[in-house]
């Protein structure tokens, strides 16, 4: 299955990545909000794994993804926080993130600081499959450190060989994201549905946590969600809807 990819994606398209990559921020900068449905098919050597759910993304760093089935474990991404909510263990962990420009690749291209990911990534573009329609393609590759120390300290947004980003035409945003872990392993997830610039409820930007939950803080201190249960982050983020007169893309 994986060799395939390296087959599909043999031909690079002949444009400039620095151009592109401008163009893709200025189409991002009236983005604020976008909601849609996921498709997500984790390939392992164990076998394949399907799930489907919502996502979420509010600018400029907040990103949840919430799953249809309660065994899924939800994940929301808050700046440099990392959280991960286990409904059926009632288990919430709440991780550090490394300030480096790897990080940005777990916004998934909904962010628009593309140019900053080129001090973590080589940035290339592809040509998708013509069954993909009117996408553009999006390769990041890691940078090799120069040593073992770099390398190692290149943090869990790195620890992905590859991600192809399938870019829809209208307004860049991903219909399609293939993250390449090794020869054995992949997560790809598909984006359908999009509404881009809606109001959405402020709680919808935090997990709530029942009462008695395990909360788990960078695997060193444990508590429970007091009674009545708390919404976290404790702060919703700030939904920031475009003006009017700003122009936004079409959904």
């Amino acid at each position: 299955m994986i060799m395939l990819l390296w087959t599909v994606f043999a031909a690079a398209e002949p444009e400039n990545v620095d151009a592109f990559l401008e163009e893709l921020s200025a189409r991002r900068a009236a983005v604020r909000v976008v909601q849609a449905r996921i498709d997500r098919e984790n390939v392992t050597t164990d076998g394949v794994f399907e799930a489907r759910g919502t996502m979420l993304f509010v600018h400029p760093k907040r990103i949840v993804f919430r799953y249809d089935e309660s065994a899924e474990t939800d994940l929301l991404i808050d700046a440099l926080r990392l959280y991960r909510y286990d409904e059926d263990m009632e288990q919430l962990q709440i991780d550090d993130l490394e300030d480096d420009p790897a990080t940005e690749a777990l916004y998934m291209g909904f962010a628009k600081d593309f140019k900053r990911l080129r001090e973590a990534f080589d940035v290339s573009l592809f040509i998708p499959e013509v069954k993909e329609g009117a996408v553009k393609g999006l390769l990041l590759r890691p940078r090799k450190g120069e040593s073992e120390d770099e390398a190692a300290s290149a943090g869990p947004a790195a620890a992905f060989e590859e991600v192809y980003l399938y870019l829809r035409e209208a307004d860049y945003l991903p219909t399609r994201v293939i993250v390449v872990n090794d020869a054995n392993t992949r997560v790809e997830i598909r984006m359908s549905e999009y509404r881009v610039n809606e109001a959405v409820e402020p709680a919808q930007t935090q997990f709530w946590i029942p009462e008695g939950t395990v909360i788990i803080e960078n695997q060193e201190t444990y508590e429970e969600a007091p009674a009545g249960g708390l919404f976290l982050p404790r702060d919703p983020a700030v939904i920031d809807l475009p003006l009017p007169s700003e122009a936004a893309p079409a959904p």
